[in-house]
């Protein structure tokens, strides 16, 4: 919880505990299951289609610098990029992200996924 001022202005709570209390209270009872939420014969499909790109990632695993060598495989595997969205669970190829949150200022970072084939980062 980075920023308990926010909770407390906005919610009137004062702690990590009582803003946990609060999203539990907050939490519907449902008969969905997780099958209800994903269409796993979709998701099989999809991973089969991004295999490469997703292995390609993985070799990031063990990485002893994780900044330098994500970039060194964006710039030798470009297709690798298209990927990244769908990691993060956002459809959009195209999409803008609050970098700094506060109360006073926001700071919004458009990112652009969309890559045309040979084209370099």
């Amino acid at each position: 919880m980075a920023n308990l001022s926010l909770y407390k202005s906005f919610f009137g709570l004062d702690t990590t505990s009582e803003i946990k209390n609060e999203f539990q209270k907050s939490l519907v009872t449902t008969n969905r299951s997780f099958l209800f939420y994903v269409d796993w014969e979709k998701v099989k499909k999809n991973i089969n289609q991004m295999d490469i790109e997703l292995n390609l990632l993985d070799s990031l695993i063990n990485s002893k610098n994780l900044k330098t060598d994500f970039f060194k495989l964006l710039s030798g595997y470009t297709e690798v990029v298209k990927v990244l969205p769908i990691l993060l669970a956002i459809r959009e190829s195209t999409f803008d992200i609050i970098e700094k949150f506060d109360e006073k200022m926001t700071h919004v970072i458009s990112y652009s996924f969309k890559k045309k084939k040979g084209e370099k980062l």
